[in-house]
């Protein structure tokens, strides 16, 4: 086990208490939250009507609990990990960054596992200067991606060990969107946009 391993292994059991106790800081309007979901379930929507309320939705998520992670501008650890969207999703960031998609070489299932290679030789190709380009236009999965532990070491990859993170909870918005997306190609982002 590498020096990296190590320090991420010793601080796993401090990263699950500080976790949990950062979650139930986060302000999550969940009121709001549940009515959202519950418009973007009703039936009779387009699909793209729907897509646009669940990446709302994820937004607020994130707006919500993001005060209360160890994500920071800046930090792009994350910009290094699987980054699965939907053909929906690769396409309005297409239309955000005016790139062009590529048919996926490597399509998953949703949910499923990437198996191209990853870490620091393979960044997202919209990440420039360590900074999101098309942060406003960024996919569900890096909206919901937060590390709720109080410092990123855990985030940190280490091409010998995965460490684990302890990520905010966002099932319920994932849930929902595998009904609306989960029958479309599926890849990560490199694949869409080589």
């Amino acid at each position: 086990m590498g020096e990296l391993a190590e320090r991420q292994a010793a601080h796993w059991p401090e990263a699950q208490e500080i976790s949990q106790r950062n979650c139930q800081r986060a302000r999550m309007p969940y009121e709001a939250f549940n009515a959202a979901m519950a418009k973007i379930r009703k039936p009779g929507q387009l699909k793209h009507e729907r897509l646009a309320q669940l990446i709302d939705l994820a937004t607020r998520f994130s707006d919500a609990i993001a005060p209360q992670a160890a994500c920071r501008e800046g930090c792009s650890h994350c910009c290094y990990i699987a980054v699965p969207i939907s053909r929906s999703e690769a396409q309005l960031v297409a239309r955000a960054s005016g790139r062009k998609i590529t048919e996926p070489l490597d399509p998953i299932p949703f949910g499923g596992k990437r198996v191209l290679p990853l870490g620091y030789d393979h960044p997202c190709p919209f990440l420039k200067d360590s900074r999101c380009s098309i942060y406003s236009a960024r996919p569900m999965t890096c909206r919901t991606c937060l590390n709720m532990d109080d410092t990123p070491l855990l985030c940190e990859l280490d091409p010998d060990s995965v460490s684990t993170v302890p990520y905010a909870d966002a099932t319920p918005i994932w849930l929902l969107g595998g009904q609306i997306l989960g029958r479309e190609t599926w890849a990560d982002i490199r694949d869409w946009f080589r």
